[in-house]
């Protein structure tokens, strides 16, 4: 089986509880499967028992911040 990698952005929600039901559907077919984040949701991973890699993140506050600015040219 393949070992994966999952690399959500801890700081938000939705990006961690999206891919987690996809990586608790691949544990269940025999796939090792971690996760590299930081930011206060990646213990929605440590509780399902996933091995978290801790790895840098942007500040929740400068991505929000980007996102309201919206797409320069």
């Amino acid at each position: 089986m393949a070992r994966i990698l999952a690399m959500p952005d801890g700081n938000f929600l939705s990006h961690v509880s999206r891919p987690l039901e996809i990586c608790k559907a691949l544990r269940e077919r025999g796939h090792e499967v971690l996760f590299g984040a930081s930011g206060e949701h990646t213990r929605l991973a440590t509780d399902e028992d996933f091995e978290v890699l801790p790895i840098d993140t942007l500040d929740p506050e400068h991505v929000l911040e980007c996102s309201r600015r919206g797409p320069r040219d």
